[in-house]
This record gives C-alpha cells, structure tokens and sequence, in this order.
C-alpha cells in the first residue's frame, strides 16, 4: 500500500520518487496478500497466532530488564487478551 503525503512533506517535493499526484484508494494484489498473511482466516491459524501473541506478552510482562511501566502494560494486554 503506498500512502499518499501532500508534496510539502518530502525534502524533493514533488521531484521525490514517493510523491504521488493522487491518493491511491486501491488495494493491490501485494496488499491482499500481506494482510492474508498477517491476519489468519481459519480457527487453527487464529489460534496459533493467539497462542504466540499471548507467549510474548507473557515473556514481556515478566522481563526484568525493562521498565516497570512497560511491564505494567505488557500486563494489562495480557489481561486484555485472556478469554473471557
């Protein structure tokens, strides 16, 4: 997906090689697949990626070298994700 910025925001303006006229309102085949990839469509799939979403927060929360706030949020995510 390319994200259409006004011209102001690139250093070369309108020369730069990511500037577009015109936002692009259309997804691509490339897109479509990176979100098939990143968002599981069967149970088994949606459960894997749960089960390792809930294994790195878990390791996160209790990571001793990170501040206590962080792992005061990586904690409440857990929470967040636990079924209810």
């Amino acid at each position: 997906m390319k994200y259409f910025f006004d011209s102001w925001m690139f250093v070369k303006g309108k020369d730069s090689p990511c500037y577009t006229k015109a936002e692009n309102l259309v997804i691509s085949p490339g897109d479509k697949l990176g979100a098939a990839k990143v968002y599981p469509r069967s149970a088994p799939a949606m459960s894997a990626a749960a089960t390792v979403r809930t294994q790195a927060l878990e390791a996160l929360s209790k990571e001793e070298s990170l501040p206590a706030d962080i792992r005061s949020h990586f904690k409440e995510a857990l929470k967040a994700a636990a079924p209810r």
